[in-house]
This record gives C-alpha cells, sequence and structure tokens, in this order.
C-alpha cells in the first residue's frame, strides 16, 4: 500500500510459526487478499495504538509512569475481594 507520496517499501520478514499460520488463516478467511495486507492492517493498528498513548495528556501519562515505577506494595487477598466486589456492586447499579 503506498503511502501519500507513492512509495511503496518493500521487507522480510520473519515470524514464529504460530503467526504465520494466523496470518494463512486471515487470507484463507477472506478477510484478506494476501498475507501482505494481513501484515499492513496489525501494523496500522499497532501505530494507531501507539499515537493513542503518545496523545494523551502530559500530565496522565506522567501518572502513569510514576504508578508503575514507583514502589509498591502487594494487595493481601481480602483488599482484593473488597475491590472487586466493589467493581461488581458499581456494575450491578
Amino acid at each position: 500500500m503506498p503511502d501519500k507520496s507513492g512509495y511503496i517499501a518493500s521487507m522480510t520478514v520473519t515470524m514464529p510459526k504460530e503467526l504465520e499460520d494466523f496470518v494463512a488463516r486471515k487470507v484463507r478467511s477472506g478477510d484478506f487478499h494476501d498475507a501482505n495486507e494481513v501484515i499492513c492492517e496489525a501494523v496500522r493498528q499497532l501505530s494507531e495504538q501507539q499515537q493513542d498513548w503518545e496523545q494523551d495528556s502530559p500530565e496522565l501519562r506522567d501518572f502513569l509512569l510514576a504508578s508503575v515505577r514507583g514502589s509498591h506494595q502487594p494487595l493481601k487477598l481480602a483488599e482484593l475481594e473488597q475491590l472487586e466486589q466493589r467493581i461488581l456492586a458499581e456494575r450491578q447499579k
């Protein structure tokens, strides 16, 4: 698929057998014309996901990164169960 300038890149991709089988199944299903379309769609979706993250507010990004990188205390089973109950109760409202 050409970009805006009409340039089409060619690339050789090595993948595990299970991914090759997945690509082949998608082509056989008729969802895609060939393996190239499957791979292009997968890369396009990954690119969109990455852009979504980059477009989040800097404050949210900083908060999430600090949360992940900061010190953590594991939840006790009772705390996890209480959290689950609160979530289930909220869903039922």
